[in-house]
This record gives structure tokens, sequence and C-alpha cells, in this order.
């Protein structure tokens, strides 16, 4: 009788010991896939920070373009209304000309700066979204089946050849 009944353990065991396997499997095949899919993500992210850091550099240069006409046209207008008023375009007219020339300068460096400062950001976060991709890759794991199931078995003839050796 009690042979019956280590054969059933025995037998039970094992199914156990293949149900377990197959289960680790498929939450192991799971997490691959959503590591998979997350990893898709996350890259596409980088190509899109990528491409806001390329758009804020181009919007930086149209911006610098723009105060280059403003001030090109600020000054023509001091000139203008320095000359229709009879004022002689020497002394502190030309340093007022001076000055709105080197300002102008000095907000065109300042958009420049804004708009490296912004694709800066951009980037550092396309080189974090491929860091997550790569760290997403790299954690997938492997299953062997063989391994679990050579444990479990193991395992289940241990148990049997504990109850044998006690009834002996």
């Amino acid at each position: 009788m009690c042979s019956v009944m280590g054969a059933i353990s025995g037998v039970l065991g094992i199914m156990g010991t293949v149900a377990s396997s197959s289960a680790q499997a498929q939450a192991i095949d799971a997490q691959n896939k959503a590591n998979d899919y997350n990893a898709q993500v996350a890259m596409a992210n980088a190509q899109l920070s990528a491409k806001q850091a390329q758009d804020a550099i181009d919007r930086g240069e149209e911006d610098v373009k723009t105060k280059a006409r403003e001030i090109a046209q600020t000054i023509g207008t001091q000139k203008s209304t320095y000359l229709s008023s009879g004022v002689e375009l020497a002394g502190s007219a030309v340093d007022t000309i001076a000055d709105t020339a080197a300002w102008g300068e000095y907000d065109k460096q300042t958009i420049r700066d804004n708009a490296d400062k912004e694709a800066w950001n951009y980037d550092m976060q396309a080189a974090n979204y491929t860091n997550e991709a790569n760290m997403l890759q790299a954690s997938k794991r492997s299953y062997s089946p063989f391994g679990s199931l050579l444990s479990g078995v193991t395992s289940v003839g241990m148990g049997l050849a504990n109850t044998y050796s006690y009834n002996a």
C-alpha cells in the first residue's frame, strides 16, 4: 500500500514540477515580451527627443535671424531719425547706434545659448531613453526547462527514496 501511495506521490510531484516549470517559462516569456515592447517605446522616445533637439537648434537660428532683422531695422530707424532731425552721425549719435548693435549681438548670443541649452536637455533625454532601451534588452532572461525539471524530479526522487527507506 505504501509503495502505491509513494508512486502516486511521485507522479503528482512530477506533474507539479512540470506545471510549475511551464508557469515559470510563461512568466519569463511575458516579461521578455514586455521588455521588448518597453525597449521599442524607449527607442521611439529617444528618436523623438533627438528630433526635438534639432528643432530647438533650428528655432534658435530662426530667432537669431529675426533678431538680426529687428536690430538692423532699429539701427536704420535711429539713423534716419538723426539725419531727418539734422543731427550729424558722429559722437553720441554713433555711440547710441553702436550700443544698439552691441546689445543686439548680446541678444542674439543669448538666443543661441538658450537654444543650445534646450537642445542639450533633449539630447540628454534621448541618451537616457536609449540607455533605458539597452537595459531592458539586456535584462531579458532565458529559461531552461531542463534545469527546473531536473531539480523538480530530483526533489521528488529524494522524497520517494526517503519514503521507501523508512518503510524498509
